[in-house]
């Protein structure tokens, strides 16, 4: 994927543009209640109640990114988008991005209460890692780390930029 849409003030890929490649590449619905907020404090992420993490994956999945269950649908959305959107925010040849704090909510800003598995996560405090769930787990889809934006653009004394974002997909067994 190529974005050659506008920079934030920052110079970098906005983050909802990085949401909306990583919803294009798997096929899930990571639509937002709001813009993602980013600042000192950490990054704030508000799902919309279309978003795969309250209907569910599509009836048809691309079979690289195939979910079995909702519980294994949630946890990778959100450990991905918690990794994808720290290594947004620091890019790890610089610093450490796990130092990022990233905050889950539902559509009205309060806690991300995941309809079908029993797992309430809180708005109130950074996401850490998704609760465990039981025995018997579904087999992993296929994940890793995957370029999946570059910005092409001129600099101040007209050099050719590129910038990636990679998005990440992490492992659940």
């Amino acid at each position: 994927m190529e974005y050659t849409g506008e920079l934030d003030e920052n110079g970098q890929i906005p983050p909802e543009e990085v949401v909306s490649a990583m919803a294009s590449l798997t096929g899930w619905s990571l639509d937002l209640a709001e813009p993602i907020f980013s600042g000192k404090g950490g990054i704030t992420v508000s799902f919309a109640d279309t978003s795969a993490l309250f209907v569910g994956p599509p009836e048809e999945q691309r079979e690289e990114f195939r979910v079995y269950d909702a519980l294994q649908l949630d946890q990778t959305i959100l450990d991905s988008l918690k990794k994808t959107l720290q290594c947004w925010a620091v890019d790890p040849e610089l610093g450490d991005p796990d130092q990022v704090d990233v905050w889950f909510c539902g559509a009205e800003g309060g806690d991300l209460a995941l309809p079908g598995t029993g797992v309430t996560i809180p708005a109130a405090q950074p996401y850490e890692q998704f609760p465990q769930p039981g025995a018997g787990a579904a087999p992993a889809i296929r994940r890793g780390l995957l370029p999946v934006c570059v910005v092409k653009g001129e600099g101040e004394m007209g050099e050719i930029l590129r910038l990636r974002v990679y998005i990440h997909i992490l492992p659940h067994n």
